[in-house]
């Protein structure tokens, strides 16, 4: 059986989100920050996902 979506995700997107940017990937940027919950307090980008972050920090409720 085929467990669509629900797997690791793929290597390109286990790349932390700092890198991404050093990297200027602002395309991979935007698909891992539609819908934010944590940012990362070493260089304050948001992201979907506390994984891709260098050190993660929940965002305050607005």
């Amino acid at each position: 059986m085929s467990s669509k979506g629900h797997g690791p995700q793929p290597a390109a997107q286990k790349e932390k989100i700092c890198k991404l940017k050093k990297d200027g990937k602002l395309e991979e940027i935007a698909k891992l920050s539609m819908r934010p919950i944590v940012y990362c307090s070493k260089c304050r980008l948001e992201a979907d996902n506390p994984s891709v972050l260098c050190n993660p920090r929940a965002l305050k409720q607005k």
